[in-house]
């Protein structure tokens, strides 16, 4: 997965603002868990961070072939507000 999730902007310590980010996967062990990176971006594009983001147990046997599941919880785990799909 290398599409960009729009969010709402969200200020991060830094005192920047973050606009959209990208899930990377690291590492997936089929019927146990993913590990993915997200990259966070400002609104020109500009890198900001990146997080490990682990799904395990009954939040990976929930994801099941939704990935909308796996970006709401992503977004959730990180505090962000997905905007509406347009």
């Amino acid at each position: 997965m290398n599409d960009s999730i729009k969010i709402v902007e969200q200020s991060y310590v830094l005192n920047h603002t973050i606009d959209h980010f990208e899930i990377n996967v690291v590492s997936l062990k089929l019927n146990s868990s993913v590990s993915v990176i997200i990259n966070c971006y400002d609104k020109f594009k500009v890198f900001l961070f990146n997080k490990l983001v682990d799904i395990c147990g009954e939040e990976y046997l929930a994801w099941g072939n939704d990935d909308e599941y796996l970006i709401t919880l992503i977004s959730s785990k990180l505090g962000f507000t997905l905007q509406p799909s347009a």
